[in-house]
């Protein structure tokens, strides 16, 4: 469901791959999480335009919640959605959400893991 989310709401055009891992929270709490790279054109719209990958992490609900997903982009200026996941303020607030969804983390460009395409 988020991968088809992300895939028609943020980048028709993107690609999106996703690995399985375990994630620690900063309270300790072990969550089902994916992980991969959203590939999209450095300008939509403009044929041949560089590709960029944007990284991507699922934190997957704990509680079995089946609402919509809560996809979390850090305030910048150059702020990371993953690494601030990691912090305890941002952590607390995940925490809560991950009762009854799912939540997507993503590195704009420009932040964190961001890229331009080895492939």
């Amino acid at each position: 469901m988020v991968t088809a989310l992300l895939a028609t709401l943020l980048m028709p055009q993107g690609t999106l791959n996703f690995k399985e891992f375990d994630a620690k929270m900063p309270s300790g709490l072990m969550v089902k999480a994916d992980r991969g790279t959203l590939e999209v054109p450095e300008v939509r719209g403009v044929e041949g335009s560089r590709k960029l990958q944007l990284a991507v992490v699922r934190l997957r609900s704990v509680g079995g919640g089946s609402r919509p997903p809560v996809l979390y982009l850090d305030g910048g200026p150059g702020g990371s959605a993953i690494q601030a996941a990691q912090s305890t303020f941002v952590g607390v607030v995940l925490e809560r959400l991950l009762a009854r969804h799912d939540v997507v983390l993503m590195d704009q460009g420009g932040t964190g893991q961001w890229g331009p395409s080895t492939i």
